[in-house]
Parts: C-alpha cells; structure tokens; sequence
C-alpha cells in the first residue's frame, strides 16, 4: 500500500529527469556519512536528525585498533546501510549497519589512519566500492566481499582518499603528502600536483565548487604550510597560497560563510583559522583561536542569521598529551561565538566535531569528544547546544576516543551517532541511538526527518491543502501518483537527487534497493525499496 500525503505546495516547476550514481556529496549528508567528516567538503554536518538525548547504546562491534571514522552506506546493496571500518594495520572491515555484524574483512600491508570513502563509481560491479589509501597504495574494493577490484602502489598515503564526481567524470583523490593523484574508476592515473607537505602531517583533499562555475575543484592543504587548489578533471592548478607556517593534524574545510552561495576555502594552520577565497586564495579573513587547531573543521549556521558558522577543536600545546582547551565556534564573519574549554587532555581527534539536530529538537547540537590515546584524559562524552555552546549531557565511558560519525546505520530513517574509542588499544565502535528509533520505516517512524534549513534540502513538514499524492515503494521501484502536477525531487540517503521533475498522473522511477526521500511540493516521505 502506498503512503497518501496532503501536499501544500501551489506553484509548479519544471525540472529535468535525472538519474546520478551514489557518490559522497559535497555538502549535505543525510542517511549516509560516506567520507571522511561525512562529505567530499568535509564539513561535519548531517541534515537528517536523530533522536538521541542521552547515553543510549544501541549495539558495539569489535573493531580493533585504530583511528579512523567510520564510513556508512549500502555497500553491498541489500538496501541495508553497512558500517566500513579500517584499523590501524590496515585491516578493512564491513559490518552490517542494523545489528552490528561482521559481514567481511580484508587485510594489507602499510599503516592507515584516515576514512575510507564509498561511492558507486563501477556500473559494471554490484554494490558500491570503497576506496582505502594503505602505506603506499591505493585500493578499489568490492563493497559485496572486499575483494580487490585494484590496486595502484604509489599514489596512496596517511591522508585518506575521497570519491567526488562532476557529471561523467568520476575521480577517486589521494594523497602522499607530497603529491595529489587523480585516478579514475578502472585505476587510471587521470592528473597529479603538488601536496606540499610530508605524509603523515598532511591532509585529506576536499572536492567542491570553490568558484562558482559550476564545476568542483580540489583542494588540498600540504604540512609544508601551502594550500593548493586544482581543476578537478583536468589537474590544472588555479592557485596555491602559503599561510605562513606549518600545520598540525587539521585538513581542509569547504563551506559558505558569506552567503554568495559559493564555498569558501576554510583551513586551520597552528592557532590561526583562515577564510579564503575560492577564486584565487586570498584571505577574507583570520582568527587567532589561542590554541592549536585540531582535527577537521565543521561547518553549519549554528547562531541562526542564515550565515554558516564554523566549529573547532583546540588544544594548548602542539603536544598530543598537554591539557587545555575544549571546542569554540566563530562565526561567518570571523568573531567568537563562544567556547567551551576545560577539556582533558583536549578536544583534538581525527573526526572532527560532528554536528546534527542530534535530539530531534530544532536545534543542532556539537557531538564532543575527547582525544586521549596513552594521554589519560578524563573520557567523557559531552552534547554540547551549538547556539550557546553550553553542554547539554555528558557521559564518562571509560575510554577516550579518537572520532564520531553521524549515519542512518540501520536504515530507520533516524540518524545514529557512531563513537570509535582510542587509537591504541582494541576497542569497539558504539552506536548511540534513541531508545524509541527502532520502529521502522514511514510511517511507523515519523519522529526524525530532515532538518530544515539547508538550501535545497529545506522542507516544511507540514499538511496543508492541494493535492493528493500517493508514492509507493515496491521491488526495484518507486510510483509517485499526483491527480495534477506536482514538483517532484527524489533524493538517496546520500543527500544526492536521483530524480528532479514534475509528476501529472503515474511516475515509475527504477531504482536501486535502498531508502529514498521523496519530496513532492512542500512535503517529504521516506520510502523504501525492496
């Protein structure tokens, strides 16, 4: 039976069909969390909300040693999203998103300390793949097994790589510090440039439109002190700018903090946070944060002036093990919003601070956690209200932590939060979840949804008067039935739309197992399809 929805939404729009493979998006994040800090911009943030409001473990798996973020998506394509892992030893692991099982493992040489990414980049391979950059390679896995689909020695490193796509052309990112190679789907060296840096101490690349032409660009900070940024198809450089010094542990950041609708290049050196232009890397502006930058940055309006702001971690000393300082916020414009300090050791991890409307309350909160490794910290989880920057709960749970992701890890249509305990010990990764999100798909769960706000993402839920819509999920299909006219937008978990039109009468959309979010009008419905 299909969901019948009142839609209250008058005027018509005329879009284009259009169909896109599952590739990390560039800003918003909304079942999935497919890169590292959730997108191909880095920016920490999830559209879709959770119903968390207290330390409520829904499972923990094994995940051994190491200091990655997980991944989430539907690797394998069972319409059940899946968590990817990879430990320090640069073992991969797959584990299924809804009970927590271990699905598959496949071990390499080499160190790693960085996400994986996922993205449908082969048409020609069920499931999606992943890409992990291990010692000095990079590897295409199968997301059904793991196996290898290949693997190209040379072009991988400490930073972790990153799918991006700009209409046929897909590319997978990576860095070995020193040099930024773009390989496509079949493993071929497609352009490489500069890093500037060394390995360890450089960056992930971050892909997104730094120029407003429509087209991304990829950017990428070297521990050399220089950020660089790149054409995305065809490697030229557009611009590099040297910011004075070198950097500790904190990567790229895309965003728009001025509100023209093109990003901005946000990158941390030491305890200076900079603003740059996209278009040619000048500075808009600086801040001096009294402390060491750490981790990746996070970008969302968090004091309401339709403005993004921007979240980060700092710490007293460039020392892993001094303590201080805690997270602060800065707004678009470049003054302090407010901090919250007194964190033990620090607020430094190689996730970055995560921010959702974690409690299904209209407001986003700031998932803080604590860097402790062999440092002793003091292990407590703090929720901190990212418009006061007052924390909301805290939760000591016995271990420090090295990052967080937000996911739909069980295909609820309600975001989880994913917790990976320190880098040195073995250790579980913890899914926070809320007591009363287990209840299934729409209808049955109507407590989540996606948070309004975020440009094209923005919707009302709400009823009205207009029209009648029905839209059905079956096997490999989704009907959307409109008596009049109607615009349409279908979006996959991943934030990305896989169709745009205007629907009079009966629409059939193939599609792949999976969730959906189905926007008609003024009104979204999650569907599912088997």
């Amino acid at each position: 039976m299909g969901n019948r929805l009142v839609i209250a939404s008058a005027i018509i729009f005329a879009f284009p069909f259009k169909t896109v493979a599952q590739i990390p998006p560039f800003h918003v994040n909304l079942g999935n969390w497919m890169a590292i800090h959730g997108s191909a911009g880095h920016n920490g943030f999830s559209a879709l909300k959770g119903d968390i409001s207290s330390w409520n473990v829904k499972y923990s798996v094994y995940a051994g040693q190491g200091e990655s973020q997980p991944a989430v998506g539907d690797v394998n394509g069972d319409g059940t999203p899946d968590i990817v892992f990879v430990q320090w030893n640069c073992t991969v692991k797959s584990f299924n998103g809804a009970t927590g099982t271990l699905q598959w493992s496949r071990s390499f040489g080499g160190i790693h300390s960085s996400a994986p990414s996922i993205g449908d980049v082969r048409a020609d391979i069920p499931g999606m793949e992943i890409a992990v950059s291990c010692g000095s390679s990079l590897h295409l896995l199968r997301g059904t097994d793991g196996s290898v689909i290949w693997s190209r020695s040379g072009r991988g490193g400490t930073p972790g790589a990153v799918i991006a796509a700009d209409g046929p052309d897909t590319l997978i990112v990576s860095s070995n510090g020193t040099t930024v190679y773009a390989t496509d789907p079949y493993g071929n060296l497609v352009w490489s440039g500069t890093a500037g840096g060394t390995n360890y101490h450089s960056a992930t690349p971050a892909v997104g439109d730094i120029t407003g032409d429509g087209r991304p660009e990829v950017i990428v900070r070297g521990s050399n002190g220089y950020v660089y940024a790149y054409d995305f198809s065809s490697g030229s450089l557009l611009w590099s700018r040297y910011l004075g010094s070198t950097s500790i542990w904190s990567g790229v950041s895309l965003g728009d903090v001025t509100g023209d609708c093109v990003d901005e290049v946000i990158v941390g050196i030491n305890g200076t946070l900079y603003v740059l232009n996209g278009s040619d890397g000048t500075t808009l502006w600086s801040y001096t944060t009294g402390g060491y930058i750490a981790g990746p940055i996070s970008v969302a309006d968090v004091n309401g002036d339709s403005l993004r702001d921007i979240i980060l971690g700092v710490r007293n000393s460039p020392s892993l093990c001094v303590s201080g300082r805690g997270v602060i916020a800065v707004s678009g414009t470049g003054s302090l919003l407010w901090q919250n300090l007194g964190w033990t050791p620090n607020a430094m991890h190689g996730g970055g601070r995560v921010i959702a409307d974690f409690d299904n309350d209209g407001t986003l909160e700031v998932a803080g956690v604590p860097y402790g490794s062999w440092c002793s910290g003091d292990a407590t989880f703090r929720m901190i209200n990212a418009t006061t920057g007052t924390t909301e709960w805290t939760y000591s749970f016995s271990v420090d932590a090295e990052g967080a992701s937000m996911a739909d890890v069980d295909g609820d249509m309600c975001a989880e939060l994913m917790l990976l305990p320190s880098c040195c010990d073995n250790m579980n990764i913890i899914v926070l979840d809320g007591p009363g999100s287990d209840c299934g798909f729409y209808p049955y769960n109507d407590t989540c949804g996606i948070l309004v706000g975020e440009g094209d993402l923005s919707v009302e839920e709400r009823q009205g008067s207009g029209y009648d819509v029905e839209v059905v999920g079956g096997r490999g299909y989704v009907d959307i039935i409109a008596p009049e006219a109607v615009p349409v937008k279908v979006y996959g978990i991943d934030g990305r739309a896989v169709f745009e039109g205007t629907v009079k009468g009966r629409k059939r959309l193939s599609l792949t197992r999976g969730a959906y979010f189905v926007m008609a009008g003024r009104r979204n419905v999650r569907v599912v399809v088997r």
